[in-house]
């Protein structure tokens, strides 16, 4: 009877490790996804500002606004608990908003604003953030 028990004890045991083995694995897989994400909206943001010059005030030195177009906005997917986190959202509510202005036609944005708002987590009292850009789409010659 004891060779039984200790045969089942073992599969047990063989199954729980495999059952956080593939846990591990598959979360270092999604964090991999997830990073690769962050790098490719970096990128992005980085190319898109190239494109359109964001200042936050009403008018760009030297340029001349032939047209405004509309207000945009951006708001993060990730909620702010870190440094880091708080960098991938700055990142992506400025490349939504970016994206808009761009739909648009727009070669500028001004009055751009950032607000990070706090709200509760799904009843569990713990507050959070996330970043809320806002700004006018413009073309400028």
């Amino acid at each position: 009877m004891s060779g039984e028990t200790m045969d089942s004890s073992n599969w047990i045991l063989i199954l729980i490790v495999l059952g956080v083995l593939y846990l591990f694995l598959k979360n270092r897989k999604a964090k991999k996804a997830y990073l690769k994400k962050v790098s490719f909206i970096e990128d992005e943001v980085r190319e898109l500002k190239k494109e359109i010059m964001c200042v936050i005030s009403s008018n760009i030195y030297g340029k001349e606004i032939i047209k405004t177009l509309g207000s945009v906005k951006g708001t993060s997917q990730s909620i702010i608990t870190t440094d880091e986190s708080t960098r991938i959202a700055d990142n992506e509510a400025m490349y939504e908003m970016l994206i808009e202005a761009k739909i648009l036609g727009s070669n500028a944005i001004v009055d751009i604003k950032m607000n990070t708002p706090t709200f509760e987590v799904n009843g569990s009292k713990w507050q959070t953030s996330q970043i809320i850009y806002t700004g006018t789409a413009v073309k400028v010659e």
